[in-house]
């Protein structure tokens, strides 16, 4: 899954490398023992922000219910990236709101943030004269 902005990859000189998340048929992940019996409606609420689920489609490409893993991301070379999809020809792409959705599920996922603690010590920071 294209994750890379498609607007950014229009625009020759913007990028030079697509960044890209595995994307897995659901049948093969739902079966592990460690994400529980509860796996799919816990997808379903968001309580696994690594996961975005993609619908089925059915039509000239098929695509299975699956899932688009933010923990397995990839940067690859455009120039690459590029040859590669015109020798694979037709490809799904995701329609609005569909790709906003996927975007935000993304940043969501990068933004968490653990921090071990405030920075409360920075209120008595005195920066050095130079």
């Amino acid at each position: 899954m294209v994750l890379t902005q498609s607007c950014d990859l229009e625009n020759q000189g913007k990028v030079d490398d697509v960044l890209l998340a595995e994307l897995y048929d659901y049948r093969t992940l739902a079966p592990n023992p460690g994400y529980g019996k509860d796996f799919r409606a816990k997808c379903i609420a968001g309580r696994y922000p690594a996961y975005f689920v993609l619908r089925p489609y059915s039509g000239e490409l098929s695509l299975a219910w699956s899932l688009v893993d933010f923990r397995r991301v990839h940067s690859l070379p455009l120039t690459y990236v590029s040859a590669h999809a015109a020798r694979s020809g037709n490809r799904l792409r995701l329609r609005s709101p569909y790709r906003e959705h996927l975007s935000q599920s993304f940043a969501r996922y990068f933004m968490r943030v653990g921090l071990p603690k405030g920075i409360d010590d920075f209120k008595s920071f005195e920066p050095a004269s130079a």
